[in-house]
């Protein structure tokens, strides 16, 4: 897949996904609904470090600078 994601949009990812990962170590939030942060902090982790989003490719946005 080409990259859909632009530095701002990259650095906003991981950020968002080191705060569930720390709400989670944290035990802020326990039983089924950590598992879906912890779940949705990897798939942030990983599209930032893809710098490619599927749902970005489904509605044809593109968040990344052209030259």
């Amino acid at each position: 897949m080409k990259k859909n994601t632009g530095s701002a949009d990259k650095y906003i990812r991981i950020v968002l996904a080191l705060i569930l990962t720390i709400i989670y170590f944290l035990d802020v939030v326990v039983g089924n609904i950590a598992l879906l942060l912890i779940a949705a902090a990897l798939i942030l982790f990983s599209t930032a470090v893809l710098r490619t989003c599927p749902l970005y490719w489904i509605f044809n946005l593109n968040t990344t600078k052209h030259k």
